[in-house]
């Protein structure tokens, strides 16, 4: 699942999101850098990929920022 259906299905905004990943990993992920990642233009590192995949509950996987499912 893409990052920016996972928002969408929880209803979470990317700061809501942010604290959660914050709360869940205690990694920091500047919104700036969430937001690249939502609107696909950058691929997170291995730490923040890490952090995103135990935030969500490995609903969105590392090949979810790499391969197309439209």
């Amino acid at each position: 699942m893409k990052l920016a259906e996972y928002l969408d299905q929880e209803n979470l905004s990317q700061r809501e999101f942010l604290k959660l990943v914050l709360q869940k990993t205690d990694t920091y992920i500047p919104q700036g850098t969430i937001s690249k990642y939502v609107l696909e233009n950058r691929i997170p590192t291995k730490k923040n990929m890490v952090a995103i995949m135990d935030a969500t509950e490995m609903q969105v996987q590392a090949n979810d920022f790499y391969l197309d499912q439209s």
